[in-house]
């Protein structure tokens, strides 16, 4: 991965983030089309053999899967890994805050200021809960000139994408990297 920003992993931080991108390729190939196997042959004719009638949208069809140990198995998984991801990238992440910190106000050249409203309230729908399972959420600051929902964002990305070129193509580039080669 190269861009400034990103958060380099040492060897035990890098393979755990490859163990959690090898379960999560694992759990959405053959364990989504192994669900999909299980709708086809046992809960999709069931349906039909109780019902007389095919399921009639995604909420029939979640609600009988839902029943089946292997919906159950995966939903588990699914959860796992992504709390996996976020506790793999935040090691990398802590372990290089103050450098992060010190390089997003490294700017020879800078693009302009941003000046935020520090009475601003920000919505309990974004701080209730940590949106998909990233602690902290996105809008979390523990230090001053905090970068660190940025970082963890994007090298989760970078796992979660399944794809070692991810950040080096134009469709891997964050929107952030972007902005500020402009």
């Amino acid at each position: 991965m190269n861009h400034t920003m990103i958060p380099q992993a040492n060897h035990d931080e890098l393979a755990r983030q490859n163990f959690v991108k090898s379960f999560r390729n694992y759990l959405f190939g053959k364990m989504r089309n192994d669900l999909k196997l299980v709708y086809q042959e046992t809960v999709k004719p069931q349906f039909e053999k109780e019902n007389q009638r095919s399921p009639k949208d995604r909420y029939e069809i979640r609600r009988e899967m839902q029943q089946q140990p292997s919906y159950k198995w995966y939903s588990s998984c699914k959860r796992i890994t992504q709390e996996m991801m976020w506790e793999s990238v935040i090691t990398t992440v802590e372990r290089q805050l103050p450098n992060l910190v010190e390089c997003a106000k490294d700017r020879e050249k800078p693009l302009g200021t941003l000046t935020l409203n520090p009475e601003l309230k920000i919505p309990t729908y974004q701080t209730a809960v940590d949106i998909h399972c990233m602690p902290g959420g996105y809008n979390s600051e523990y230090t001053q000139d905090d970068v660190a929902a940025g970082a963890i964002y994007d090298l989760g990305v970078y796992v979660a994408m399944r794809n070692p070129k991810s950040l080096r193509d134009v469709r891997g580039q964050t929107v952030i990297h972007k902005f500020l080669k402009q």
